[in-house]
């Protein structure tokens, strides 16, 4: 028995979250913008460490952290807000202090290296 074709192809269905991701003309990941892990092109991983009330907040004392290059601190700090935003960290994060690689950093336009340790401090009491 000979059955004839419908005449179309299947095709591979499209990723329903690529459209969802910023991309810049070329199609790489808008910088500062979360990636996800399938993402190709340039990418800043950072370790996230939390201390005190962010840790209550979140629940963790560290995680990893993904952004387009080149990520800012301001990139990270966006990226936490939305990551954590039905916790206390929000909140937190406007009074906390930062430190990159164990260094204070209050310019939140400095560029985050790849690998880089993010350091989120809330306000202690005491001194």
């Amino acid at each position: 028995m000979h059955t004839s074709g419908t005449g179309h192809r299947a095709t591979a269905p499209e990723d329903p979250t690529a459209a969802e991701r910023p991309t810049t003309p070329r199609g790489r990941p808008t910088p500062g913008e979360p990636l996800s892990d399938d993402d190709a092109g340039s990418a800043v991983t950072v370790r996230v460490r939390y201390f005190a009330s962010a840790r209550a907040a979140t629940g963790l004392d560290s995680e990893p952290v993904r952004l387009g290059e080149p990520a800012s601190v301001a990139d990270a700090v966006r990226q936490l807000r939305e990551r954590h935003a039905g916790t206390g960290l929000p909140r937190i994060l406007d009074a906390a202090g930062f430190l990159l690689d164990g260094v204070a950093v209050r310019d939140h336009t400095r560029r985050l290296p790849d690998g880089a340790q993010f350091d989120v401090l809330p306000p202690f009491a005491g001194g």
